[in-house]
């Protein structure tokens, strides 16, 4: 996971929270929230609301994930009775294969 951590670093992000669910990254320049799953791939999970304003992004996205340890994604009800927070997940096969999304992302970011 440190390795993981320097991809994120590298392209402008800064871990806010650790959970054994998740690690939370803010973007330091736009404030972008993005979370990594402990996995047994490399999981990353978007705010819906940046997906859903995306086709390409939204095609690109393995499937939605729920989790509480998304705090800084809207809930929406699921299973339970309780809403819970929920965004979508992109599955990467290498560290490197995620930091040139991240950076493709932050293109994207840029120009909207």
């Amino acid at each position: 996971m440190k390795n993981i951590r320097k991809v994120f670093f590298d392209n402008h992000y800064a871990m806010t929270n650790e959970t054994p669910k998740a690690m939370e990254f803010e973007h330091r320049e736009n404030g972008d929230f993005i979370y990594i799953l402990p996995n047994k791939q490399l999981t990353i999970v978007l705010h819906p609301e940046k997906v859903e304003a995306d086709e390409e992004l939204y095609n690109k996205a393995s499937k939605e994930t729920h989790s509480t340890a998304l705090r800084e994604f809207p809930k929406r009800a699921h299973t339970g009775k309780q809403p819970i927070q929920y965004g979508y997940a992109f599955v990467f096969q290498s560290n490197e294969e995620c930091s040139q999304f991240l950076k493709e992302l932050e293109m994207t970011s840029m120009t909207q």
